[in-house]
């Protein structure tokens, strides 16, 4: 049986359901989340309880939240990766010396998870955070580590998660996306020109084991028009090339 063809326990798909909705509007209330559901306030109430008893949700008034243990287990998960130490003191590195937003993140699920991210002083506030799940075909980081996957492996990806358009800039074509990642491969460097975020270009490479296969990757990211200026560029990609080739010799080597 394919694990996309196995049987799941749908009280338990229900029950993560109900987190992640908690999480997406910041906290809901009992009437709030039975209408956003459909589901009767009896059945979501046990639900909740249950939630509430094991600890991941706590109640403050009428609104139920996410509780910190799922920071316990978050931070248990970041640590197991071997390259979150050498990584993250890296990324601090990169976010100091180009004044933009590093991450480092890491494949799973036919997605890119950002692991550790730092701001620069001159970066944009808003952006990505610690734990967030993208789309590959749309970030930078995403499509260095695609570009090291065989045709296969990338369709398989494409298959299951699609080439959802989140701006007018994203790729959606899939011809396109695999002249794209071609590019990659030839150059050892993505870029993401807006395609996840408008107004906003990020630059990656791929963190790679010793038999070729991406375990990871870095990225920069800033506004268009800083990104864009020809020897800005250049400094970030030259600092990438030369930070992740460090990072993969300690990987392999340490």
């Amino acid at each position: 049986m394919s694990e996309n063809n196995q049987r799941v326990i749908k009280s338990i798909v229900f029950a993560f359901d109900i987190v992640e909705i908690v999480r997406e509007r910041d906290g809901v209330r009992l009437s709030e989340l039975a209408d956003v559901m459909e589901k009767s306030p009896s059945t979501l109430h046990q639900y909740l309880q249950t939630l509430l008893k094991t600890e991941f949700l706590v109640k403050v008034g009428q609104e139920y939240h996410l509780g910190y243990r799922f920071l316990d287990y978050g931070e248990y998960a970041r640590q197991r990766n071997p390259l979150f130490e050498i990584a993250s003191q890296k990324v601090e590195r990169l976010a100091d010396s180009t004044g933009e937003r590093a991450q480092f993140v890491v494949p799973e699920h036919q997605q890119v998870v950002v692991l550790h991210t730092v701001v620069g002083d001159q970066a944009v506030k808003a952006g990505v955070r610690t734990g967030q799940r993208l789309p590959m075909h749309a970030t930078a980081a995403g499509k260095a580590m695609l570009a090291h996957y065989s045709r296969s492996r990338v369709e398989e990806i494409l298959e299951v998660r699609g080439l959802t358009e989140i701006t007018e800039h994203t790729i959606t074509d899939e011809a396109e996306l695999f002249d794209v990642l071609e590019e990659v491969r030839r150059s050892g460097v993505a870029f993401n020109d807006q395609e996840d975020t408008s107004g906003l270009r990020a630059i990656g490479c791929a963190i790679r084991d010793s038999d070729g296969i991406p375990v990871g990757a870095l990225s920069v990211s800033g506004p268009s028009h800083r990104l864009e200026q020809e020897e800005f560029e250049q400094e970030i990609i030259d600092r990438l090339k030369g930070t992740t080739n460090e990072i993969e010799l300690r990987f392999q080597y340490d």
